[in-house]
């Protein structure tokens, strides 16, 4: 409860001294291991990603890799799924990696692969939309399976 609250905080930008968060009843919690990511309007790294028709947000995922810690997703936000386009061999082009992946709204968790210089990595993504009011964007908690 203490982690949450306190990333929290930090990402909405409110850590005053004396500030009283209570997180929503039914937000996840964070567990060892767990990272909070929220949407950015732009990519953490330069990557080159796919020409559509729809707005593109980007999540930024910490993987294990001493060459490049950071795989990108962009996502197109609908009503019934996100469509995500992951950089599935780390090489920052979301070109380069095969058709996107769908998340529909009806699932909870969405599990995928990356290549990482130390081999592959399993990841998870799971749906944190009860942190949205405390964070102040959409957002995921991203595990291992």
């Amino acid at each position: 409860m203490k982690r949450w609250l306190g990333i929290a905080l930090v990402l909405a930008g409110c850590a005053a001294p004396n500030a009283a968060v209570t997180p929503p009843v039914d937000a996840p919690t964070l567990t060892d291991g767990a990272s909070l990511l929220v949407v950015l309007d732009e990519p953490e790294e330069s990557v080159v990603w796919p020409v559509v028709d729809a707005p593109l947000l980007f999540l930024s995922v910490p993987v294990a890799d001493a060459d490049d810690a950071i795989v990108t997703i962009a996502l197109i936000v609908e009503d019934e799924a996100e469509t995500l386009f992951i950089d599935a061999n780390n090489d920052n082009d979301l070109n380069t990696d095969g058709l996107p992946d769908f998340f529909p709204r009806l699932d909870t968790t969405f599990d995928f692969e990356v290549e990482t210089a130390e081999g592959p990595q399993r990841l998870r993504l799971q749906r944190a939309d009860a942190l949205a009011p405390a964070v102040g964007r959409s957002s995921y908690i991203l595990t291992q399976p």
